[in-house]
């Protein structure tokens, strides 16, 4: 498996949120995403994608994993 974000690989994890997967990437860290969030993932550039994740990361409470959803 490779990371959405980074495209290095990465692992499945089990996720929190029940409509989520969950990915640990060395580079990126852990993160969920929800469906819609992934494919539309799949078409943004890299810089779009990383964009993503650090917004998720900025608004998600200490302790706890990035979630990105409502992508779009």
């Amino acid at each position: 498996m490779h990371c959405l974000i980074c495209s290095r690989p990465a692992k499945p994890i089990p996720a929190i949120n029940q409509i989520a997967s969950a990915t640990a990437c060395e580079h990126c860290g852990e993160w969920e995403a929800s469906g819609p969030a992934i494919a539309t993932l799949a078409t943004m550039a890299g810089h779009q994608r990383m964009q993503a994740l650090r917004h998720a990361q900025v608004n998600s409470f200490m302790g706890r994993r990035p979630f990105l959803h409502g992508l779009g």
